[in-house]
């Protein structure tokens, strides 16, 4: 009995430290792509583009307000109306009025006002 319990905390253990991949939906069907994949998105409309660490770009039908319920809250966090980051690829942030921040791959994504509390809360 004792040993079951092992196993099934040891299985548990390694769900959670599995990357967790989210299903986007596309043009042509569903992409799957792992969280930790992904460094920044944009809102464009009613699409999302999300920017991922191979460089690649995925446009995805889904908004930022759906997204915000599907991405990992403990990753991502939502920083202007038209961005939402990874802050596992948070470089640097710059404060002041215009407040930005840096990623890992080199770009820039504005914090705006209206997120610039909960966002310095979240760090």
């Amino acid at each position: 009995m004792a040993g079951e319990n092992i196993l099934e905390t040891l299985r548990q253990l390694k769900l959670s430290l599995t990357a967790q991949k989210v299903g986007l939906p596309v043009a042509d069907g569903i992409v799957f792509i792992n969280a930790d994949d992904i460094i920044r998105v944009e809102a464009k409309g009613s699409y999302s583009i999300f920017y991922l660490t191979n460089k690649q770009k995925v446009t995805s039908t889904k908004s930022l307000k759906d997204l915000e319920f599907i991405l990992p809250e403990t990753s991502f966090i939502r920083v202007h109306h038209s961005w939402m980051v990874n802050i596992k690829y948070l470089k640097k942030y710059f404060r002041g009025k215009n407040g930005y921040m840096e990623m890992d791959d080199g770009s820039t994504v504005m914090v705006s006002i209206r997120k610039k509390g909960e966002f310095l809360d979240s760090l």
